[in-house]
């Protein structure tokens, strides 16, 4: 089933990267690369899905995060980082505390199939 994808993602290579793997799929997608611009974005665009960087600059992952459940955002989350491990980790509980749908953890590099498979909830 086709979701409305919100990409934020600092780097703008792989923020393209991803929205042309997801594009086949019929997503509608949208990419922001400055997370400065999240509220506004979901408010224009209401994602289904939200692909989240963590380590960018301010507001970063985790800020946008806590934001996030202050809105009570409704959408499902997929969390990405090319840091791994302790980020990935301490980001997700936060998520999970705070009563976010997080449905997916990456790490970076991510193959166009592990990307499509994410946002599909398979």
């Amino acid at each position: 089933m086709p979701e409305r994808v919100l990409i934020l993602d600092d780097e703008e290579d792989f923020a393209a990267y991803a929205a042309a793997a997801l594009k086949p799929d019929g997503h509608e997608i949208r990419v922001v690369t400055e997370s400065v611009k999240i509220p506004t974005a979901i408010e224009e665009f209401e994602p289904t899905v939200l692909m989240l960087d963590i380590v960018m600059p301010e507001p970063d992952g985790i800020e946008v995060v806590s934001w996030l459940a202050k809105t009570n955002f409704p959408g499902r989350v997929i969390l990405m980082s090319g840091y791994g491990g302790k980020y990935v980790e301490v980001t997700s509980k936060i998520a999970e505390v705070k009563g976010l749908r997080l449905t997916e953890t990456l790490t970076k590099p991510i193959a166009p199939a592990t990307l499509r498979q994410a946002v599909a909830g398979d």
